[in-house]
């Protein structure tokens, strides 16, 4: 269960609960529930996925099924009085939207997912020419780039008519700059966050990294700036904290030991919902150099804690942060910019202010102000028919 399912599982909780049902296939939502409780979900949360209405198993490994599935979720949804088919994440099939405008009910999209090379890490050219040079720069080979190109192609042309809303404008801002176009209502906010509980701890450490552990989110990016930094700080205290396979975790702490800087940096793999918050409420600042983003939650939770950012200035960040100088923007792939904007940071004491600065930031980001926004665009959809 990623980032966008759980961001379908907080709005729908706060949805009006007489007015929508939550259609899923009944395989997807067996595992969707062991992953709550995995997880440790909410109890609200969890409720949302036990009262979903069961479709049938989806085993659909060609287009005439995956059509026919579709075909047959639109007659429930017909049944039940539905206005709109509401779909928050793509579907696993490119072809599953064809036809979908002799549906007897109306379908509406959610964007909630970056470009599947990256993101925008330069914007020098556009079209398909630029989407290759973004996927040459993020490390992904020519031959992956363009099937993902086509997939994303044909599931835009599929639902070309279709309505969309997206979490960000970064977006379709995107799509539209490598010749995806793409017509979507932006919803802000289109994230939330939980007001963080350990505001005002003391900072034990002088930066942290939290996401996902993987090379396009940054982290070994991060682990270069702890390099510079201890030159210019030799006792920086620094921790990764975020998910990470076994294998990706030996080779983060590889390259930690390749650079010598193995020594300033704790690891925190797999850790807790609650022990992420401590850690980032005991930072003084969050480097993240992420290379893909679409929205950047993790910001918002880092601003929430009072812990200011360093971030690339991919246009996720750009578009959802530029209100704050609590989030500090450095050209994509600048490393050295990276380590001099937070050696700064920590020298002047800035972290400070700029942290509080960031709580103030985050508190208008609340899933209740999600959840309206979301549900009143939906709303005058309907009303547009």
């Amino acid at each position: 269960m990623g980032g966008a399912e759980l961001r379908t599982l907080e709005v729908t909780s706060r949805f009006p609960r007489d007015r929508y049902v939550v259609l899923m296939p009944r395989n997807l939502k067996e595992r969707a529930l062991e992953n709550a409780r995995r997880l440790g979900l909410r109890e609200e949360l969890v409720k949302v996925l036990r009262e979903t209405y069961e479709l049938d198993d989806y085993t659909c490994k060609s287009p005439l099924c995956s059509i026919g599935y579709r075909r047959r979720a639109e007659k429930v949804a017909e049944r039940l009085g539905a206005d709109l088919i509401y779909v928050t994440v793509d579907p696993p099939r490119a072809d599953h939207f064809i036809g979908h405008g002799m549906s007897p009910v109306r379908w509406v999209r959610l964007l909630q997912s970056s470009l599947p090379v990256g993101s925008l890490v330069t914007e020098d050219g556009s079209g398909l020419r630029l989407y290759l040079k973004v996927a040459k720069l993020n490390g992904i080979g020519t031959t992956t780039a363009l099937r993902h190109y086509v997939r994303l192609w044909l599931i835009n042309y599929a639902t070309f008519d279709m309505e969309a809303l997206a979490v960000s404008a970064s977006i379709p801002y995107e799509l539209n700059k490598v010749g995806i176009r793409r017509r979507a209502i932006a919803l802000d906010p289109g994230n939330g966050v939980e007001r963080c509980p350990y505001v005002g701890l003391e900072k034990a450490y002088d930066v942290i990294f939290h996401a996902r552990i993987e090379r396009l989110k940054g982290v070994f990016d991060f682990i270069a700036a702890v390099k510079g930094l201890s030159e210019l700080k030799k006792d920086v205290r620094a921790v990764v904290v975020g998910s990470a396979s076994e294998s990706m975790a030996k080779e983060v702490m590889s390259y930690a030991a390749d650079l010598r800087v193995a020594k300033n940096i704790e690891f925190r793999f797999n850790a807790s919902s609650d022990e992420v918050l401590r850690l980032l409420a005991s930072s003084k600042a969050f480097i993240y150099p992420t290379r893909f983003d679409s929205f950047g939650l993790v910001v918002l939770e880092s601003l929430s804690c009072g812990t200011p950012v360093v971030a690339y200035d991919i246009p996720a960040i750009r578009f959802n942060y530029a209100g704050t100088r609590a989030v500090i923007r450095v050209r994509p792939l600048d490393v050295k910019g990276l380590i001099e904007e937070t050696y700064e940071l920590l020298r002047g004491g800035d972290w400070d202010r700029l942290g509080r600065e960031g709580v103030e930031f985050s508190k208008r980001f609340t899933w209740d102000n999600v959840a309206r926004v979301e549900w009143n665009a939906l709303e005058r959809i309907v009303e547009k028919q």
